[in-house]
């Protein structure tokens, strides 16, 4: 029995999709015939097993460069989106949500109020402790407003040491008691820094607007308006926009 003439069929019939020439075929002998067919559905199912371990590690592949594109897809969302040192949403992200709420509360007659908040002489403080004082307590502040925050609330950094929250579906009254639970933690809070037990205080402005497309427009600046009222009344206080 020749070997090689029965290799060289096999590998013809692999090559052209297990198809073959009968007339070489009938050259073989009863023998040579079964184990041909024998090696043949050997070799057979030796490709269709490499051919899964093919499809099976490009599968794992595609799969873990799926997962790699989805979380670079969300680092680029987060840089998008995330103030880089309070870890606060950004203002414009806080424009987006501030659109899609209003239009949220006005169909659903729903109210809504913001607060705007700042740290209280925070220039006379960076100028007194230096810039990275300053960050550091932006960034403490910031975590105060977070962790007292609802889920639904939206915390952002508006500006230098100026905060937002905007506060859906919550009428001013509440969003008062919020205000003043800000003020009185952020007053209680002790910043170590540098072996140094800093303090500081805010100022709170908050305004509210219910199914008016104007009052939701000014809803910002109300607040804003609010707040430096606050500031004109002695600051570590809270005032609202009736």
């Amino acid at each position: 029995m020749d070997d090689k003439k029965i290799l060289d069929f096999i590998e013809n019939a692999l090559k052209n999709n297990y198809k073959y020439d009968e007339a070489a075929l009938m050259k073989f002998d009863g023998e040579e015939f079964l184990e041909l067919f024998t090696l043949l559905i050997l070799r057979v199912d030796s490709r269709e097993m490499e051919l899964k371990d093919m499809i099976n590690s490009l599968e794992e592949r595609v799969s873990i460069r799926t997962r790699e594109l989805e979380d670079k897809n969300i680092i680029l969302q987060e840089l998008a989106t995330i103030d880089k040192l309070t870890g606060l949403y950004n203002r414009r992200y806080f424009d987006e949500k501030l659109a899609e709420y209003s239009r949220l509360a006005l169909r659903m007659k729903h109210c809504m109020s913001c607060i705007m908040t700042d740290i209280d002489y925070f220039k006379k403080f960076n100028d007194t402790y230096g810039h990275q004082a300053g960050d550091y307590v932006l960034n403490k502040v910031a975590g105060i407003l977070r962790t007292n925050a609802r889920v639904t609330d939206i915390c952002a950094r508006y500006g230098g040491e100026e905060f937002v929250i905007l506060l859906p579906n919550t009428p001013i009254e509440n969003a008062v008691l919020f205000a003043e639970r800000i003020i009185a933690k952020t007053k209680a809070a002790e910043y170590q820094y540098h072996g140094e037990i800093l303090k500081v205080t805010c100022s709170l402005g908050v305004a509210a607007g219910r199914n008016n497309d104007s009052l939701f427009d000014n809803l910002v600046k109300n607040a804003d308006d609010a707040l430096y009222r606050a500031k004109q009344s002695g600051r570590n206080c809270v005032m609202k926009m009736n």
